[in-house]
């Protein structure tokens, strides 16, 4: 890596200048670093910084120790980093740091509530100075009286925090926010070897094995090493990384893997207004920011790895309104996802899989149709569509993907059709409570010999059904109340529909963009990306690439 530049340098300090990171961990590994000058948190923390500015990087040690021989004696002096620089022995300098940094970071480090972004564990009340406890010690001066505790309470966080704190610090505080995210998961394979042998010769008694013959040869997984405490089984000498699967794509084939999975919550446009059919309107234009990321062994479980993320950022102040799911976290059980979120005042948009759709049981006034509570009187035809290959019935069909615009209108018709037929959500209590009013008592659907239980005169845009509810004398028994669990998987936009595509699949593209910068414009997250194991420095080092990622972002807003 060639010496940094004077522009590299100023922006990884304006990063550094408002990462909470550098302020916590300065204080936590003052007593670690050695002797007076020598390697600093905010030293190592601009340099790994200025690695992952550069085009292609990759989270070396190797990389990370190039940084310090360029820097200029006024740059040192800057960063309090001022023992001769000899290369000559550096490299085992910034490895011994990055070693005692995640060793910190593993035991725990106590924070002032307020640069917690809302992980870690709160301490009771008791604990309000250092010689309170014996974790390590990272609150700032600012935080602290006359007496030296501290202001505030106190939270013990660990890898999970440096991860998102150095990940913010590449967003600029002046560009505008949305309240809606993109979640997504990509893997990030370890550079550890699988052990024990692929494949398996079987030897029938004295009949020589020929090597032309295959089908004497089976294919052998790897052999386990031993069990983590997670209960699961560990294959390489990575004893933080677990086997996962990846679906395919363009640049590789999908199957098992082993390593990690990096879940990114992107900034995307807000959903501004919506007639919930074939109409939507956005917000403007915002930044593709990584606002949340987390890292945790592959095959864990996706809405545990990020929800709680996602949540206690909100809880932080973090502005969050909307979630779009991808089909890995919508698939999740209803009491790890789609609750969670819903209690906390956070719409969900995802799109049913083939499983999840069809009519499911119903509750008293209303059907639950591929996530969607409709009005009883919905036309069958329009529930359900005459299966080719059974004499049932299956789910309306979704456009086959990579349909031109006018063959995935004609799909979306049903589903439109459909859309008029949904129960309206009138308002939602503070305990997750929502409150639904039929479609005729909200004037969108007229029918003459019909009585409506609101009394509300149909409006002029109202559609004429009187032929689908000609067996009815009333539209409803007033508003339906359901519980917060009871709504399960539903979602304000009806799957399928014009609006939906736009509120989903267009927003959703931003999280996919993300994941291609790391996977090939920006950088290469695979096993050649960094060769340090465990899932602590791994997530160190990482937290610099996404950060790098958010500032080129914020340029790129800038410059259009």
């Amino acid at each position: 890596m060639a010496a940094p530049t004077p522009e590299s340098f100023d922006i990884a300090m304006r990063m550094a200048d408002r990462c909470a990171a550098v302020a916590v961990m300065s204080v936590a590994m003052a007593s670690r670093t050695g002797r007076p000058g020598d390697l600093n948190y905010r030293a190592f923390h601009v340099a790994a910084q200025i690695n992952g500015l550069a085009p292609n990087q990759r989270n070396l040690i190797s990389n990370v120790t190039k940084v310090l021989p360029g820097l200029t004696n006024a740059q040192r002096e800057r960063l309090g980093f001022m023992r001769p620089v000899r290369s000559n022995g550096l490299y085992d300098v910034v490895r011994r740091y990055l070693d005692r940094l995640t060793a910190v970071l593993d035991e725990g480090v106590v924070i002032p509530h307020s640069l917690s972004f809302g992980f870690g564990t709160l301490l009771p009340e008791t604990y309000r100075r250092k010689s309170d406890g014996s974790a390590n010690w990272g609150v700032p001066e600012g935080y602290l009286d006359g007496s030296g505790a501290c202001t505030e309470p106190l939270v013990l966080v660990h890898s999970d925090w440096h991860l998102h704190a150095t990940t913010v610090s590449g967003i600029d505080p002046t560009l505008p926010i949305s309240g809606a995210v993109a979640v997504d998961g990509t893997e990030f394979e370890t550079s550890a070897r699988l052990h024990g042998p692929n494949r398996d010769v079987d030897l029938d008694g004295e009949i020589e094995y020929d090597p032309e013959t295959t089908g004497a040869m089976r294919t052998r997984g790897a052999r386990p090493l031993g069990i983590g405490p997670d209960d699961r089984k560990v294959y390489t000498l990575d004893f933080d990384s677990r086997s996962g699967y990846r679906t395919v794509t363009n640049g590789r084939s999908g199957g098992r893997y082993t390593g990690y999975e990096v879940h990114l919550a992107v900034q995307v446009p807000a959903l501004r207004w919506t007639n919930y059919v074939d109409q939507v309107t956005l917000g403007p234009a915002v930044p593709g920011f990584i606002v949340n990321a987390t890292m945790t062994p592959a095959g864990s479980h996706r809405a545990n790895a990020i929800i709680p993320a996602l949540l206690g950022s909100k809880a932080a102040g973090q502005e969050l309104k909307e979630v779009i799911a991808d089909p890995g976290y919508s698939l999740c059980s209803m009491e790890t996802y789609h609750l969670p979120l819903r209690l906390a005042g956070i719409s969900v948009l995802h799109k049913p899989m083939t499983h999840q759709r069809g009519i499911r049981p119903t509750v008293d006034g209303a059907v639950l149709c591929d996530d969607t509570l409709l009005h009883p009187a919905t036309p069958r035809n329009l529930l359900a569509s005459r299966s080719a290959r059974s004499a049932g019935s299956a789910p309306l069909p979704y456009a086959p993907p990579g349909s031109d615009e006018a063959t995935r209108r004609q799909y979306e018709q049903p589903f439109n059709q459909r859309a008029l037929w949904r129960l309206r959500l009138n308002r939602t209590d503070s305990d997750g409570t929502a409150w639904f009013t039929c479609p005729f008592c909200e004037g969108a659907l007229s029918a003459t010999s019909l009585t409506v239980h609101s009394g509300r005169t149909p409006g002029p845009r109202a559609v004429p059904v009187s032929g689908h509810v000609a067996h009815l004398s009333r539209c409803c028994n007033g508003q339906i109340r359901l519980a917060a669990e009871e709504l399960g998987r539903w979602q304000k936009i009806p799957a399928g529909t014009t609006a939906h595509w736009k509120a989903y699949h267009a927003r959703r593209q931003q999280v996919e963009n993300a994941n291609s910068a790391l996977k090939s414009s920006m950088t290469q997250l695979d096993k050649k990306h960094t060769l340090v194991f465990g899932l602590s420095k791994r997530r160190t080092l990482l937290g610099f690439t996404l950060a790098a990622y958010n500032y080129n972002v914020g340029a790129a807003h800038q410059a259009r």
